[in-house]
């Protein structure tokens, strides 16, 4: 028995393995648009606006803290982030 990956390739961010890297571009393009518009953003709201489980949507949000797009606030249950800059 041989295993086959047949027209896929596998990316890894923040340590998540994702396939379609135009979603997550996507995803990450919403998140920061939102996130301009209200000036802040909770976890709750970008499992909302971009359909994902809370794991994924604190992943995504952990990127844009490291490529210095977002600042969080707080450590627990009212933590929110805000963009930097633009």
């Amino acid at each position: 028995f041989q295993s086959r990956r047949r027209h896929t390739r596998y990316i890894s961010v923040t340590g998540v393995q994702t396939c379609a890297l135009p979603i997550f571009q996507a995803n990450l393009e919403k998140i920061m648009a939102y996130a301009r518009e209200k000036q802040r953003i909770t976890n709750d709201e970008v499992e909302r606006i971009t359909k994902v489980k809370d794991r994924q949507a604190a992943n995504y949000l952990n990127l844009l803290i490291k490529k210095k797009k977002l600042v969080k606030f707080g450590k627990t249950t009212n933590t929110f982030y805000k963009p930097i800059g633009k």
